[in-house]
């Protein structure tokens, strides 16, 4: 199981890199949901998971840290390090703790145990989310070159999305519609051009040709 959650971390991080590989969050939640939905019989297994993928796509998505604390405000290498791997740990740390505690709540409770992971991951996901004292490592930040994706933020908001692991439903509910479109096919636009052109006609003016 640990190298699902390894796979994971390696994927959500590669979704930061660059845009064209924004889809890879899509595999990572879901690698990491299945891996959650197996049962485990020590709970500090899917603890240990989380955190480890976690750190991984943070030490992916904050690699600029380094060179920019070490090249541009003279940090040594040692502190600059140090300074990254902090970071890292409490991104780790923070967004993983909803996840955590309800992990071990569930050890503990039958009935939260039977929640599907489906229910519980993405809340679990936006909390942590919430705690982080900054927005580098939202999960949004990934898709930030997805249209479907900034149009679901720009209708609903930054934290409906967020709390959406399934971006392929994402995708396809974010896309606007015009209200009593139906399957009507409506013509392009004519620019300003044609249209003088067209009011300036022989026809228009009720001139006929000779």
């Amino acid at each position: 199981m640990t190298v699902l959650y390894l796979l994971a971390g390696l994927l959500l991080g590669s979704a930061f890199l660059w845009p064209g590989l924004c889809w890879l969050a899509v595999p990572a939640i879901a690698i990491t949901a299945f891996a959650l939905a197996r049962r485990e019989n020590r709970v500090w297994r899917p603890i240990g998971g989380l955190l480890l993928g976690s750190a991984v796509s943070g030490t992916m998505i904050l690699f600029w840290v380094f060179a920019t604390l070490h090249e541009m405000f003279g940090f040594s290498t040692a502190t600059a390090a140090l300074a990254v791997a902090t970071a890292v740990v409490t991104l780790a740390l923070l967004s993983q703790l909803p996840a955590c505690l309800f992990l071990l709540c569930a050890r503990r409770i039958p009935r939260l145990a039977r929640i599907p992971v489906w229910l519980w991951f993405p809340l679990a996901w936006a909390l942590g989310e919430l705690l982080l004292p900054t927005s580098w490592g939202a999960l949004l930040h990934s898709q930030w070159a997805n249209g479907s994706v900034l149009r679901a933020v720009y209708q609903f908001g930054w934290y409906p999305p967020r709390s959406s692991c399934s971006w392929w439903d994402l995708q396809r509910s974010a896309r606007p519609r015009q209200p009593g479109a139906g399957n009507r096919q409506r013509s392009p636009p004519r620019s300003s051009a044609a249209s003088r052109f067209s009011r300036s006609s022989p026809a228009a003016l009720g001139l006929s040709p000779a």
